[in-house]
């Protein structure tokens, strides 16, 4: 998840594109700064869609009141102010049957949600399935 320096050569528009990128808040936002990449440099390299992939599922995370998502293979851990009956809350957005994967865990400074054995898949299947999870979740917020 990166932007090649043979696909934008100047770094002053590198770096640029990169704070564009983080400043995106929305799915839409993304599509914007997708389309404006396409428009000035053409075909988007695979790292490039990558870098959406991940801007597109710290989005999703960010939405659902995590704030940092780590590998921890063979786990994903997402850091949280939320207190466990919130996030319980939250959880109820997901399968029953995925329930039992989501570990809370409070902390001092922040809490801790551990997704057992998601992180043995690789890369795209990883955000994939991430990013499903926390859209599923995001719509228990709007019910």
């Amino acid at each position: 998840a990166f932007i090649p320096g043979d696909w934008i050569t100047d770094p002053d528009e590198k770096i640029n594109s990169y704070r564009l990128a983080t400043q995106c808040e929305t799915s839409a936002d993304l599509i914007q700064f997708a389309s404006s990449l396409l428009d000035r440099y053409g075909t988007l390299p695979k790292a490039v869609e990558s870098l959406i992939e991940v801007m597109k599922l710290k989005i999703n995370a960010k939405k659902c009141g995590f704030s940092r998502i780590k590998l921890s293979k063979p786990n994903i851990e997402l850091e949280t102010m939320m207190d466990e009956p919130a996030f319980k809350l939250l959880r109820k957005g997901l399968p029953n049957h995925l329930h039992g994967r989501f570990i809370y865990k409070k902390g001092y400074r922040f809490s801790t949600v551990t997704i057992r054995g998601l992180g043995v898949l690789d890369s795209d299947k990883l955000l994939d399935q991430l990013n499903d999870w926390l859209k599923m979740m995001q719509n228990q917020l709007n019910t």
